[in-house]
């Protein structure tokens, strides 16, 4: 960036993994809306290790789109890592998570953005979700039961990826998950520094091309190790603040929705 150039409004990070069949489309139509919207913005594609041809196909549309940046890792290291590393790369004021395999519109940004001065996040739910009954089950059971259970909050589609961030949220934060947790930790140590959020419902689309790996065994296993953790290390840190003599972070109000 040059010293004349002003930094971005919003950064736009995108995690893509085997996406070629997808990727060109989303972000064609993210460019468009952007460059109509006014808003100055970049874009962060991590490529999380494809080895179907993403890599190549992003290379040659950053020639021809000036704010496509690419983060590349040479193996997949899995979701949660590929997120933290756009958050990383991201230099935006506000920050646009959105899923690179083209289940969510960049048209629904304006709803967010309009809401971004009343909370530190904004968060789409899913309205309705269009995956098959497993996967809707599944999201139910993990954002409903699993993650207010064991890490408190309640957030009302923990893995929508489709969220709106302000950067102090994530200044100083350290995220550990590499996985599926990641969306969960996130919202999670967000709210536990007082974070307040709203929520806002955005169109889901069915996916076009590819194939979803949220529900393969591995991810799952994988997830729920992070998930322990997580709240081991949070039940700790709790502990000592009691021990300082602070109030806990727990009390925070969580939601500036209605």
């Amino acid at each position: 960036m040059t010293t004349t150039e002003q930094s971005p409004e919003l950064s736009i990070v995108m995690p893509a993994y085997n996406e070629a069949a997808n990727i060109a489309s989303v972000l064609e139509s993210t460019t468009r809306h952007m460059e109509r919207s006014g808003i100055r913005y970049e874009i962060h594609v991590v490529d999380d290790g494809s080895d179907d041809g993403t890599d190549r196909l992003l290379e040659t549309m950053a020639r021809r789109q000036p704010r496509l940046r690419i983060v590349r890792h040479n193996v997949n290291l899995g979701y949660g890592a590929a997120i933290r590393s756009g958050l990383e790369a991201s230099r935006g004021d506000h920050i646009l998570v959105s899923d690179g395999d083209g289940q969510f519109s960049i048209e629904d940004l304006g709803p967010l953005w309009e809401r971004r001065e009343q909370a530190d996040m904004v968060l789409g739910y899913r309205a309705p979700r269009h995956d098959p009954p497993v996967r809707r089950f599944a999201g139910w059971m993990y954002s409903r039961v699993l993650v207010r259970l064991t890490l408190g909050g309640r957030f009302r589609d923990v893995n929508c990826g489709f969220k709106l961030i302000s950067r102090p949220v994530i200044d100083g934060m350290t995220l550990e998950s590499t996985g599926a947790l990641i969306s969960a930790e996130l919202l999670t140590r967000a709210r536990l520094s007082g974070a307040r959020f709203v929520e806002v419902g955005v169109r889901h689309f069915p996916r076009r091309y590819g194939k979803a790996t949220g529900l393969l065994p591995q991810v799952v296993i994988r997830m729920f190790g992070e998930l322990m953790r997580l709240r081991r290390n949070i039940i700790r840190a709790g502990r000592k603040r009691h021990r300082n003599g602070l109030r806990p972070d727990c009390d925070a109000v969580e939601s500036a929705s209605a």
